[in-house]
């Protein structure tokens, strides 16, 4: 039997998205702890911003209640904790158990409470031999903070900040397929704004690419002007070989249709990396070359 560490655990608690499995327990065997004793929740302490407090705090957890029946019920404390013990071991009629917990973690500076509704299954029967067992969020308060850096703030406009900090949303909540369809759209958005800045940078296709941006108002297809992106793009907005606007833009497009949610929910927070790594990219290159104009016109005054 291999657990995970409790800090991977907290890890889970406070980042994973919702309803996104996590293995917790590897080959376990139904004689043993780790995770499959509603005390196996108690009294996990980690560090975390206090939302009443607005600063960092530590915090204890205590199990608030467990599923009977598809229903939470809490705990009666004044029986004691051990009456309660052994509640994963109610089974469904495939020997397979599920059950949800209700953890309340309380800052230990205001008592604030976080909660975090998990589901946590096992992956077969769980009578007869050993068996993975998974956890996943099925619900947390307060949720997932959408923190999105200040370059990306600065460099989108107020609609498409809102279309963006929507498809972040659903990557915290495991909506794979949704956040592809709001970052695409963001992408779409963005896009002629985008190849107009890297335009501005004074490279050596600078000219090439002011002269597809002039063609494609004339003819706005956006697979066109990806495509005549990809031969002339600057070095720096291409990765092993890949262009990395042509690679955002073909993933979201290839994801909304061709694969599952789940699929689509693994990639996102890779597209959404990818994506603030161009917004950087370019806010780099325009500052580097505002400096370097500001400090060739300083010499000839």
């Amino acid at each position: 039997m291999t657990p995970i560490t409790r800090e991977d655990f907290i890890e889970f608690l406070l980042s994973e998205s919702l309803y996104t499995p996590k293995q917790i327990v590897k080959s376990h065997a139904n004689t043993e702890g780790n995770y499959c004793n509603y005390e196996d929740y108690f009294g996990i302490k980690f560090s975390s911003l206090c939302e009443r407090e607005n600063s960092i705090h530590t915090f204890k957890t205590s199990v608030v209640g467990v599923s009977d029946s598809d229903l939470v019920h809490h705990f009666d404390f004044n029986q004691g904790r051990n009456n309660y013990s052994s509640f994963f071991l109610e089974n469904d009629k495939d020997g397979n158990f599920s059950k949800i917990i209700l953890i309340e973690a309380n800052c230990s500076g205001c008592n604030f409470s976080k909660y975090f509704l998990i589901q946590v299954y096992s992956s077969q029967n769980f009578e007869t031999r050993q068996t993975d067992i998974y956890a996943k969020k099925v619900g947390q308060y307060p949720a997932l903070e959408i923190d999105i850096n200040n370059e990306t703030k600065k460099y989108l406009h107020k609609n498409d900040l809102d279309i963006y900090k929507k498809g972040i949303i659903c990557i915290k909540n495991g909506y794979g397929i949704g956040a592809y369809c709001y970052l695409r759209r963001v992408v779409e958005n963005l896009l002629l704004k985008v190849l107009q800045d890297i335009a501005e940078l004074e490279f050596d296709n600078s000219a090439e690419f002011k002269r597809i941006i002039d063609a494609h108002k004339n003819n706005p297809v956006t697979q066109t002007l990806i495509d005549a992106v990809q031969k002339i793009s600057p070095n720096e907005f291409i990765i092993n070989g890949q262009n990395i606007i042509k690679l955002l833009y073909s993933t979201l497009s290839s994801g909304i249709h061709n694969q599952s949610d789940k699929e689509c929910l693994e990639k996102a927070n890779s597209v959404d990396t990818l994506f603030n790594y161009l917004i950087h990219e370019i806010y780099k290159h325009k500052n580097n070359f505002q400096d370097l104009k500001n400090s060739i016109n300083s010499l000839i005054k």
